[in-house]
């Protein structure tokens, strides 16, 4: 069955962003992911929204394509 991680991180520096990025990648996950950042330098307003839109894609994601989700904040 198809399957897909749904990544959100939020407040984290540059650095960071690029250690789950390359991680992502190295292990072929990135490939079945999507990424919802908010860097540390990004604004704050942004973090409100940041966990509603990834949850919002988890549940389209999961009811209208029938992917099984894994959601990490």
């Amino acid at each position: 069955e198809e399957f897909i991680v749904v990544f959100c991180a939020m407040g984290i520096t540059a650095e960071e962003y690029n250690f789950f990025r390359t991680d992502l990648e190295r292990t072929g996950a990135l490939e079945n992911a999507v990424l919802f950042v908010n860097l540390a330098d990004d604004p704050a307003v942004e973090r409100l929204i940041t966990p509603r839109l990834a949850l919002t894609a988890a549940e389209y994601l999961a009811f209208e394509h029938d992917y099984h989700v894994l959601v990490i904040y």
